[in-house]
């Protein structure tokens, strides 16, 4: 896990030594253990490996430079150093990421007569890369961002993993094309612009959505999409291929029938991700909230760990806060024998960490909890750990959130199957305690689009209302729609796809990757291996949705396995915090300063009359409007650090 950034001339020029050396300080918490600098392609000193102190591509005419921030997690020694260059000195990779079957690809590659100096997983992608070619991608398990430059062909290769859990910026200006794990280190050149982007400002405040597409907060800057590589020669002219070079739709087994045959196969699947993602040489830990997923990953991963990697992380309060999760976290951490480690954000922990929290986000988040997140890697940290496992990619994929029903009732309806619809509505009300009438009208909102479902709960629930938008950007959100290349046959498993691919996935890597690597710590989702996300998708509705249950055939799969009361528990919290509360109290001055400002009116992102009486509305108690108020709030603490 690391910290990866480049620049490439497009205009005949030699990249400035000194652009590497500034990019990969922004990037320095990412990685702590080492840094390293390649200057290539040169035509005096030819491509080659320098420090700090000597990195000067101006006077070697190296049209292309990498830098490298090296978080060190597997082989410790020198051997791991980046950008590192094949034997053949043909290729120099730039690798931010884990492999994890990379021990089995490395046995495979030694019977093609490959030889190896380092135990290191990215030298195992680099000779894996020129042995296959790019097709070697499909042979990996892990999660990855990397640059490759091919010394012969004069070409950079760009590629990231199948679902985008690792990060890859780009940015083309200057007559150069530069690339960055961070935005924040594209932000460092002096040719990238921090104008804003208006779309991305208007899908963040009316849907609640970052990271859906390519483009990002900063027009200068796009994010390379999961699962495409992109390719620049610089031989004769400059020549740019954009590629798509994995697809879920052209991988997603045939249907599993049997309840038995479909549980046992989950269980196996979760069990192998979850043993690769131990493999490490630094400590490590988990992530603990008290819900199911997380629990699933400790469990299985329990008899394998050593005594000083039986450690966990969480959001803990007391019972005095609704959402508190000490209650369950109890009951794993006794059931499994682990070390828990808790930590109770206040609101003067947020305003204290406020300007560092955005700061590493680089752009927007959409919720309070994500601070929760920020301060248990920085728990994690504290304790040791430089692994941490966790449970992301879990409710996307299995319908962990309550929004899913009523997609998963309109598509018994649509079926003919009412009576069923009924059964499991009034299942879903006695299972987690939902309202029968809110879900059944949502419902009928679930034929439509995932704008029409946000414009339709905003008519019932004034918390929803977007009315304090500024009208240029509500039409501007109006016309963004997410398009995904796979439409599976059932309606539920098509609105997974959606969020797992587009509308709510990719932000929360996002969120994750940043929090993370603020602390110096590698996440890692057992959920998201790619064999497993491939039967999930290939399961029918009923083995994620049953009886009023979500993750139906996560929870039968763990019968045994993990503490019962988790295992049957209805309700969701995750890592919460009480936003709400302070928004009511210790925050209001500041929130209600911050909106009443003349930078903000000045901005004209809001309608400022109707978002002050929502903040009245909900210091009042009328209802809860916390989201859409840390929206507004932390977006324009964002326009003032990053754009003022």
């Amino acid at each position: 896990m690391c910290g990866i950034a480049g620049i490439l001339r497009l205009d005949g020029g030699a990249v400035d030594g000194r652009d590497l050396v500034v990019m990969a300080d922004t990037l320095a918490h990412r990685g702590p253990d080492g840094e390293g600098y390649a200057l290539l392609g040169g035509t005096t000193d030819g491509s080659r490996f320098v420090g700090r102190d000597q990195v000067n591509a101006v006077a070697t005419g190296a049209p292309c430079g990498f830098a490298h921030r090296r978080l060190a997690v597997i082989d410790l020694s020198a051997a791991g150093t980046q950008p590192m260059q094949s034997d053949s000195a043909r290729t120099w990779i730039n690798f931010n990421g884990e492999i994890f079957n990379y021990l089995e690809l490395r046995r495979e590659l030694e019977q093609h007569g490959r030889r190896f100096r380092s135990e290191t997983d990215t030298e195992v992608l680099l000779q894996a890369l020129e042995e296959w070619g790019l097709a070697c991608l499909d042979r990996l398990n892990g999660m990855w961002a990397f640059a490759l430059w091919d010394e012969r062909r004069r070409r950079l290769l760009l590629a990231r993993d199948r679902f985008g859990i690792k990060p890859l910026y780009f940015a083309r200006g200057d007559g150069s094309f530069a690339f960055a794990s961070e935005p924040k280190a594209l932000l460092a050149l002096s040719w990238v612009s921090r104008q804003p982007d208006e779309r991305a400002i208007a899908d963040f405040l009316v849907h609640s959505r970052t990271d859906s597409f390519a483009w990002t907060f900063f027009k200068d800057i796009e994010r390379l999409p999961p699962g495409h590589s992109l390719e620049i020669g610089l031989d004769a002219k400059v020549r740019t291929s954009h590629k798509r070079w994995w697809q879920i739709a052209d991988h997603v087994p045939p249907r599993s029938t049997s309840d038995r045959e479909a549980q046992e196969r989950f269980r196996e699947l979760l069990h192998s991700a979850v043993q690769l993602r131990l493999r490490s040489d630094v400590p490590l830990g988990a992530c603990l909230s008290g819900g199911l997923d997380s629990a699933a990953v400790l469990c299985l991963a329990r008899p394998e760990l050593v005594p000083e990697n039986r450690q966990t992380f969480s959001v803990a309060y007391d019972s005095a806060f609704p959402d508190d999760e000490s209650e369950f976290i109890d009951v794993t951490v006794e059931f499994t024998g682990v070390r828990s480690h808790r930590v109770a954000p206040t609101s003067v922990d947020l305003l204290q960490d406020l300007d560092r929290f955005a700061y590493q986000q680089d752009e927007p988040v959409t919720a309070a909890s994500q601070y929760a997140e920020f301060k248990v890697f920085e728990l994690a940290h504290k304790c040791g750990a430089t692994v941490s496992l966790d449970g992301h990619g879990a409710d996307e994929l299995l319908a962990g959130y309550p929004y899913f029903l009523p997609t998963h009732l309109a598509g018994l309806v649509e079926k003919l199957r009412w009576l069923s619809a009924w059964r499991e509505l009034r299942a879903f009300h006695r299972v987690a305690d939902a309202g029968i009438f809110a879900n059944a009208l949502a419902t009928g909102a679930a034929f439509s689009s995932h704008r029409a479902m946000i414009r339709a709960a905003s008519r019932f629930d004034p918390s929803r209302r977007v009315d304090w938008v500024s009208p240029r950007l509500q039409r501007i959100a109006r016309s963004l729609e997410v398009n995904t290349e796979w439409s599976p046959k059932d309606r539920l498993n098509r609105r997974l796809y959606e969020v797992f691919s587009a509308s709510g996935l990719p932000a929360h890597l996002r969120f994750v990757d940043r929090n993370a690597m603020a602390s110096s710590v590698e996440a890692r989702s057992p959920f998201l291996d790619h064999r497993l996300v491939l039967f999930i998708f290939s399961l029918p509705p009923e083995q994620k949705l049953r009886n009023g249950w979500t993750k139906y055939v996560l929870r039968e799969a763990m019968a045994g396995t993990i503490p019962e009361a988790v295992r049957t528990r209805g309700d969701k919290s995750g890592f919460a915090i009480p936003a709400a509360d302070w928004f009511r109290g210790s925050l209001l001055s500041n929130l209600r300063s911050t909106f009443d400002s003349v930078e903000t009116r000045r901005r004209g992102l809001y309608d400022q009359a109707r978002l002050l009486d929502l903040l009245d509305r909900h210091a009042a108690g009328e209802f809860n409007a916390a989201r859409p108020l840390w929206r507004a709030w932390t977006l324009e603490l964002w326009c003032r650090q990053t754009l003022d």
